[in-house]
């Protein structure tokens, strides 16, 4: 066999990530959902389902190699922002074998706020993303119109952040 061959058998490593991740979720998600219905009340199903969105969507949007590799400090502060509000508060309430919503005064309003503090985080980390984005498509164009056409870069602009820099220092 040729290794062209071995490598189109072999999956890919980003696909066998996102299985193990789909995977896990979903028996996440099972575990929440078990939760819910063994103390079943409507703040304990109205929290579950507030965590399963959040955890869900956390976990969807963030947990990505690529995302992982581009931006790891932003991307590992929002998984510990979903880890602590959302995937590991039903996995421990279950293993103490109390509801979602134990010793909480107004269970449905922190689920709802911390939703809401996520879609938040998640809408800034987009920003963030798109910024530095930016900043590479100006700062390549500002050194093409510099430099000439056909050219992404010269002498004065060959790193990332040299056109901040020359923007703050010259303008």
């Amino acid at each position: 066999m040729s290794t062209t061959t071995l490598h189109s058998i072999a999956a890919p490593e980003p696909l066998r990530f996102q299985r193990w991740r789909t995977a896990l979720l979903l028996l996440w998600v099972a575990l929440v959902a078990v939760q819910a219905m063994i103390w079943l009340n409507a703040a304990n199903v109205a929290a579950a389902l507030m965590a399963i969105a959040g955890g869900g969507l956390a976990v969807h949007v963030i947990a990505r190699p690529a995302r992982l590799r581009a931006y790891p400090i932003s991307t590992s502060m929002l998984l510990g922002y979903a880890a602590s509000y959302f995937l590991l508060p039903p996995v421990a309430t279950l293993l103490e074998w109390k509801p979602l919503t134990y010793n909480l005064v107004h269970p449905v309003l922190d689920f709802f706020h911390a939703f809401v503090c996520m879609l938040a985080l998640l809408g800034a980390h987009k920003l963030y993303r798109k910024s530095s984005s930016w900043a590479r498509t100006s700062c390549i164009a500002r050194a093409a119109a510099r430099c000439g056409p056909g050219r992404s870069s010269c002498s004065m602009c060959t790193s990332r952040w040299a056109c901040s820099v020359r923007r703050a220092t010259f303008s």
